[in-house]
């Protein structure tokens, strides 16, 4: 049980701290096209600086021209997470 909780804190933060990270648009269209999606910039939107979110971490964000709507994303591609080396630290 403790292998188990361990390895769950451990994805945890690392998905964390990946997702606080800002990511460029070609880095957030390559995680959408590693994860089968696809992301066109919505009309009138442009990059918006990641901040620090304790709550939800995420990695990219858009804003509209008059900074009435925010929309933050968050992509984790579970091919990327090798979670197999994982269980060796654990």
């Amino acid at each position: 049980m403790k292998r188990i909780i361990s390895l769950i804190t451990l994805v945890l933060f690392i998905v964390i701290g990946q997702a606080q990270s800002q990511l460029s648009l070609e880095e957030f269209n390559s995680f959408c096209d590693d994860s089968g999606l696809q992301f066109t910039m919505p009309e009138g939107y442009k990059i918006q600086e990641v901040k620090d979110n304790p709550d939800l971490g995420y990695s990219f964000a858009v804003i509209n021209a008059d900074a009435t709507m925010e929309i933050r994303y968050t992509i984790w591609p579970l091919e990327k997470m090798n979670l197999n080396n994982m269980k060796h630290h654990c």
